[in-house]
């Protein structure tokens, strides 16, 4: 989850990578980073069994709602903290 939020993290803020390091955002498959606030993904087609639509293959993440979703992660991540190892 942690690396999930780095990437998000990233391509909001729009950091720029080191030259020549492989990082996990280059794993995603980052279609666009407009200057409109949101960013568009690509993901890989699945294969699909009993389903009438395929999963859109496209996705639209604007800064808002990557904001609202990181604070949420991260509201999860310090709960699970706070409760203690799972035994």
């Amino acid at each position: 989850m942690r690396k999930m939020l780095a990437i998000v993290s990233r391509v909001l803020t729009g950091a720029s990578q080191k030259p020549g390091a492989a990082s996990e955002a280059g794993r995603v498959l980052l279609a666009a980073r407009n200057f409109a606030n949101d960013a568009s993904f690509d993901i890989k087609k699945c294969d699909v069994h009993r389903l009438e639509d395929e999963p859109p293959t496209t996705a639209v993440l604007t800064r808002e709602e990557g904001l609202k979703y990181y604070k949420i992660m991260q509201t999860v991540l310090s709960d699970g903290i706070e409760s203690g190892p799972a035994v």
